[in-house]
């Protein structure tokens, strides 16, 4: 059998969408690790070859998975010249991640779109035009990834989801084998989808099958946290994460975020967003102001507290007048209040006063600037 190399998977999808390929996929059939080495491929990988060209693109066998343990680490890969076309891409989560384009015909096909050069074995051609986000083949119940990987897609394209493959969703929940999935693989996926266009539509399927309550029990994900969410999609995606959780208490965002093994910028900005809307939840006295202020790290590096007051920007809760106000005073008390500093005191003061001394006299001229009309 010839060896045949096809071009497979998201860059066949993200042309025919109209959208430049973020990677090419290279899929060799009826080929061995030997043919693509005598090729000046050098391989990587060790349970399962993946060879690098002289520009760094990734070319793989065709290859056929089986499972035989836990999680999504638990497949046994079989890969020769024997595995067709349609075994492999059969192992596939979506139909519209399932097609395939031969490299001669690649630059014909970019510059045409002509799905007569794609092959579609499974319906992604017809599923890309019905907005429908389903699964290939039953093997998608054999990696509890996929479930965040098609909430995903969701939350890039604003797809449906088949209603069998959410029921196979669901299914894969019910079965504990989310229980599976490491932290840093949960927190890859999630943060992928916080950059993308709808990143509600990411939460509200899982939500729907109960995974939610398996991988964030604090997240009540309801109309207000949606709307929150959608609200903030304009902001970073850590400000987006801020707005997903502004609900929880502060204990509550430390807890999900350092079992999610999230960076520490984002846990930051999280947990100062909630102490800066429970602050405008309440009566701005000058003692609750400056205190909030200080736990948000105010004084030693403002950004968070600037990123903080335009996560509140966005929120529901900005509808109120009260909240509203309360915003305008306290982002115009921090314009004011950070530019205290040791050169505030008076002179005598710089001479006398040490350590905790200087920090109490800095707080009682932010006291001050907050008692002033």
């Amino acid at each position: 059998m010839t060896p045949t190399q096809y071009i497979v998977g998201g860059a066949v999808r993200d042309v025919l969408l109209g959208n430049d390929p973020r990677d090419l996929d290279y899929v060799w059939v009826g080929a061995t690790p030997e043919f693509l080495s005598s090729l000046g491929m050098s391989q990587v990988g060790a349970d399962f070859p993946v060879f690098l060209d002289a520009v760094g693109n990734e070319h793989a066998l065709a290859r056929t998975e089986r499972k035989v343990g836990e999680g999504y680490k638990g497949f046994e890969v079989q890969f020769d010249s024997s595995v067709t076309l349609k075994d492999d891409l059969i192992r596939r989560d979506l139909t519209i991640n399932a097609m395939a384009v031969l490299s001669h015909d690649w630059d014909r096909f970019v510059e045409t779109k002509d799905p007569e050069c794609v092959f579609d074995l499974f319906g992604g051609l017809a599923d890309l035009e019905l907005k429908t986000l389903r699964h290939v083949s039953d093997a998608f119940s054999e990696d509890p990834v996929r479930v965040l990987r098609v909430a995903r897609f969701a939350a890039r394209y604003n797809f449906n989801i088949a209603p069998e493959t959410l029921n196979l969703m669901c299914a894969l929940t019910q079965s504990g084998e989310l229980d599976h999935l490491v932290p840093e693989r949960v927190w890859a996926e999630m943060e992928k989808a916080m950059r993308e266009p709808f990143p509600g539509d990411f939460f509200v399927p899982l939500a729907d099958i109960g995974a939610l309550k398996v991988l964030m029990p604090e997240l009540d994900y309801g109309v207000i946290t949606d709307a929150n969410l959608t609200r903030a999609s304009q902001l970073p995606s850590k400000g987006r994460f801020a707005a997903l959780l502004v609900d929880l208490t502060a204990d509550n965002i430390k807890s999900l975020l350092d079992r999610l093994k999230a960076p520490s910028d984002v846990r930051q900005l999280a947990v100062r967003t909630r102490r800066l809307v429970t602050l405008l939840c309440s009566d701005l006295t000058p003692e609750r102001v400056v205190s909030t202020l200080e736990k948000m790290g105010t004084f030693q590096d403002d950004r968070d507290t600037l990123g903080a007051l335009q996560v509140c920007d966005t929120l529901v809760l900005n509808h109120l007048s009260g909240f509203t106000d309360r915003l305008c005073q306290v982002r115009t008390l921090v314009w004011s209040l950070r530019d205290v500093c040791f050169a505030s005191l008076t002179e005598n003061q710089q001479e006398t006063l040490k350590g905790p001394e200087i920090g109490a006299a800095l707080r009682e001229l932010r006291l001050q600037l907050v008692r002033t009309p």
